[in-house]
Formats: structure tokens, C-alpha cells, sequence
């Protein structure tokens, strides 16, 4: 199997995601990390989205394990809008944490990845985004043993890297 990083598709990512052109830098050096599937270079860019993530729209499948909080979990349907052209995801924690994951290819700190979206709130933004990345194995400390290190960063696991591109985890 070929592989190329995911960072082939910056540009892509990037005005897929509408991030702020500030964030391209950081996306490019973070989607280095992450590699996929050297067939997909033949797909167009939508038909790769799919491709890359298939469990984000397929119904029925490990999506639904990503927990956002309680018992409510992600559904297949409020994935499948967001990658329809011109439209925006109905459920912005599914945006949130796609974006998470994708910049996280390099460690982040929590104040780095509020800015993103800009959010202010830490305590709700480690509870909604961060805490269920990592209760799935998605994320993981760049600390584990001093959770609340004021140096503390976080970044995808391998688990995370094979769920953005569509592989089993």
C-alpha cells in the first residue's frame, strides 16, 4: 500500500474546514503526522472526504461510539450535511472535534485548540471536546501523570489517526 501524508490535502482540508488562514500553518504542520491511503491522490476531493472517514457517514457504524456526552452520541446523519458543498454541520461538536483531531497531529495545548474556534470557556471545552476524544482513546496527554500540568498538551493516538482516515479501530 502507498501512503502519503495527509498534509498533501492541506489546502483542501483547510477551505473544507473554513478554518482562519492564521490556522493554516499549524493544520499544515499537524496533518504531516497523519498518513492515508496513496489511491485516494486518483479521487477528487469529494470523493476522497468520504474515503477518508467513512464511519463518519456509513449508518450503524463505530461513529456512534464517539460519546459527546452522557448517552448522547454522534449520529451518522448530522455528519453526512456537513460534507454536502455550501452547507454547514448542523452539530457543531462534530465540527469541534473533527477540527481537534485534525490539529492535533502535533501536541496542542488546551488554550492553543480554544483559540481555534474561539472559545472561552475551559472547563466547557475540556468537558465537550477534549474529555470525550480521550475517553474513546482518540487523544491523549502529552502528561498523563499530572493531568492539570500547566504545560499540558494534548495529540491524536494512533487509534485517532486511523479513525480520520477511515481504517479500522
Amino acid at each position: 500500500m502507498i501512503l502519503l501524508r495527509m498534509s498533501d490535502y492541506t489546502r483542501e482540508w483547510f477551505d473544507w474546514l473554513e478554518l482562519d488562514e492564521k490556522w493554516l500553518p499549524k493544520l499544515t504542520e499537524s496533518l504531516k503526522n497523519i498518513e492515508i491511503d496513496g489511491l485516494l491522490r486518483q479521487m477528487s476531493w469529494e470523493e476522497q472526504i468520504p474515503s477518508l472517514a467513512p464511519s463518519w457517514l456509513e449508518k450503524g457504524t463505530k461513529l456512534k461510539e464517539l460519546k459527546i456526552s452522557g448517552n448522547q452520541s454522534i449520529k451518522s446523519n448530522e455528519a453526512l450535511s456537513w460534507t454536502e458543498k455550501g452547507t454547514k454541520s448542523p452539530n457543531k461538536k462534530l465540527y469541534y472535534l473533527i477540527v481537534t483531531l485534525l490539529l492535533s497531529g502535533i501536541p496542542q495545548s488546551i488554550d492553543e485548540l480554544m483559540a481555534v474556534f474561539d472559545y472561552r470557556d475551559k472547563g466547557k471545552f475540556r468537558q465537550n471536546y477534549l474529555k470525550p476524544l480521550e475517553s474513546v482513546g482518540f487523544i491523549t496527554k502529552t502528561n498523563p501523570d499530572k493531568p492539570t500540568a500547566s504545560n499540558q498538551k494534548y495529540v491524536i493516538t494512533e487509534k485517532g489517526k486511523r479513525f480520520l482516515t477511515g481504517q479500522e479501530f
